[in-house]
């Protein structure tokens, strides 16, 4: 018996060394299942950080969308309102590769709130498990904006954007022309009798900027021996009698061609060609407007904006008083903040002469005012005109009033200014200050501006060209630094997103 089992030794040892082998291949099959495993769910957790990083890329992305200046943050079009489809071109925009995977990103408006999508998708570099997706959203509210930085220098001058006259004068002051505004003139600019330009008083500095050529046509002077300009930059030359259009030309101008400044250069000026206004946005946009009349009005017709029936910018609604002999109240609330704001209103107060402005209004006519009186305007405003602008008869629309006149020496442009933007045309002027008239504000015309007779003016021009004749006086005015919305050069927006908040995902 003890034989036999010694002999069956072999085979026990044999037995006990299969279940050994596989003991240790279970075993070692475990430890590398389990690292493995490891090691997948690292790289899952990997990858789940990545597209969570990319997924707030897009939320970034998406608000940068609302920001563009070129964009109207509250429109839904601005943004698509569900996930890109890689499929669709329209969606192009809207999705990005970046280093890691996928950014996707789109929003839904509701009144004035966005929530914004941003979706980052990772891809398994194995194709062993599903690509990593991160959705995270979070919510924009959209706020009207009333007052900007001002984006265009041009708006610290009075500027002439015409050159290459027949004439040889692209501006021309006539009769007892007093200027002590800053001017920057694109062509050539001509003085006649007595005209000239003066330096303004302390602290307010005037400068001239020619790109052409002046003339002196009179007994006028840019400064004065004792009183010289801050300073003058004129490209082409200046000349004393003679004709515009012939002759010699001495550069650089100097006391020899009764030029009077501390600085005096004759090299090349900006040429940008200057703001353009967009009549054709504002047309749709403002509110007030033709699309988006008054909410609240009284003594206020329908068709001040826009002639019945008309749906199109054609200069064709009736001549708008500004100032008549009734009070009449017309304002813009969007109801859809809480509370509701005021984005735009034109209201006068034939008591008190005051005209209330704000925000942006388009008007697609003409107006004026001529009711020979003492009139102050309250606000940050821009008037779109489809036509001209006229104030005559011993009128006046002042940003502030001392001893019954506009207050020349204390008007500040950045806390009140009353822009008229005017298309139109009427014998080839689209502003017109007329018959002792005084205004403080500021003037855009597609094609000229007369001054003339006797009128004060406080502000900037930017123009095709002006014309000032007859005992015109205009004045230097602070540095503008901030404008009501809507201003020509100046992005054209209305709303501005706010920081992105409620963060989810």
């Amino acid at each position: 018996m003890i034989r036999r089992l010694l002999r069956d030794e072999g085979g026990f040892s044999l037995v006990f060394t299969l279940l050994t082998m596989l003991v240790t291949t279970v075993t070692l099959t475990t430890a590398i299942e389990y690292t493995s495993s490891n090691s997948r769910a690292a790289n899952r957790s990997e990858a789940d950080q990545i597209a969570y990083a990319l997924a707030e890329a897009g939320l970034a992305n998406g608000a940068a969308v609302l920001s563009n200046p070129d964009n109207n943050a509250l429109d839904q079009a601005t943004l698509p309102t569900s996930e890109p489809d890689e499929s669709n071109p329209a969606h192009a925009n809207y999705i990005a590769e970046y280093e890691g995977g996928t950014v996707k990103w789109w929003g839904v408006l509701t009144g004035h709130q966005w929530l914004m999508h941003g979706v980052g998708i990772v891809e398994d570099p194995t194709g062993q498990t599903e690509p990593r997706r991160r959705e995270v959203t979070s919510t924009i509210k959209i706020m009207p904006t009333l007052k900007q930085n001002l984006n265009n220098n041009a708006w610290n001058f009075m500027m002439a954007k015409n050159t290459g006259s027949s004439t040889g004068c692209d501006v021309t002051f006539d009769n007892s022309v007093s200027v002590d505004t800053s001017l920057f003139i694109l062509g050539n600019l001509c003085f006649n009798n007595s005209s000239a330009i003066v330096k303004a008083a302390a602290p307010d500095l005037t400068s001239l900027y020619v790109g052409g050529r002046v003339h002196f046509g009179g007994t006028g002077s840019i400064g004065t021996s004792g009183a010289r300009i801050n300073s003058a930059t004129i490209v082409g030359g200046c000349k004393v009698g003679g004709t515009p259009l012939s002759g010699t030309w001495t550069t650089p101008c100097s006391a020899s061609t009764r030029v009077y400044a501390d600085t005096i250069a004759n090299g090349a000026i900006v040429n940008d060609g200057g703001p353009v206004a967009d009549f054709a946005f504002w047309y749709t946009n403002a509110k007030p407007g033709p699309t988006q009349t008054c909410s609240t009005s009284s003594n206020f017709s329908a068709t001040t904006f826009e002639s019945a029936g008309s749906t199109t910018r054609n200069n064709s609604a009736a001549t708008f008083n500004l100032t008549p002999s009734s009070s009449y109240t017309c304002q813009f609330w969007d109801n859809l903040l809480s509370p509701p704001a005021l984005l735009g209103e034109l209201s006068w107060n034939n008591t008190t002469k005051t005209l209330t402005a704000l925000g942006v209004v388009f008007i697609d006519g003409s107006a004026y005012i001529s009711n020979n009186a003492v009139n102050k305007y309250n606000g940050l405003a821009t008037l779109y005109l489809s036509g001209t602008f006229t104030i005559s008869g011993n009128s006046q629309l002042c940003g502030g009033i001392a001893g019954g006149n506009c207050d020349f020496a204390a008007w500040d442009p950045n806390l009140n200014n009353f822009g008229i933007i005017a298309n139109g045309s009427s014998g080839g002027y689209g502003v017109m200050l007329q018959n002792s008239a005084r205004y403080q504000g500021s003037i855009y015309a597609t094609n000229s501006v007369l001054l003339e007779n006797s009128t004060q003016y406080d502000g900037p021009i930017v123009a095709g060209t002006f014309q000032l004749e007859n005992n015109i006086a205009t004045h230097e005015f602070p540095t503008i630094t901030s404008v009501p919305v809507g201003w020509p050069g100046n992005p054209t927006v209305y709303a501005e997103p706010q920081p992105p908040s409620n963060y989810s995902g």
